[in-house]
């Protein structure tokens, strides 16, 4: 079973008094199979990309007794939206 694990950022431009701001957010992303083979082979730091799946909060204890909280998206389709990509393999993406 291939898996790959990367980040993904979202910003987004947020209105903070009289200014306009932009807030960006990284996500984890996992992808199992056929799409970790897509996101390995295709897809470069700073690829533009469409993420669907689910999201998945884990949780446990630290050494120290803390409870510590990890959440992740499960990519179960990715599909590349940068020009040279979608031009070289058309679907951009590879279903499960």
């Amino acid at each position: 079973m291939q898996i790959t694990k990367f980040s993904v950022a979202t910003t987004e431009n947020v209105k903070k008094g009289d200014n306009w701001e932009k807030e960006t957010e990284w996500h984890n992303v996992v992808t199992f199979n056929k799409q970790a083979q897509f996101v390995a082979d295709f897809l470069d730091k700073g690829s533009k990309v469409y993420i669907e799946g689910r999201i998945k909060t884990s949780s446990w204890e630290d050494d120290n007794g803390q409870k510590k909280y990890k959440t992740e998206v499960i990519g179960n389709t990715v599909k590349s939206l940068d020009k040279k990509q979608t031009e070289e393999n058309k679907s951009g993406n590879v279903p499960f």
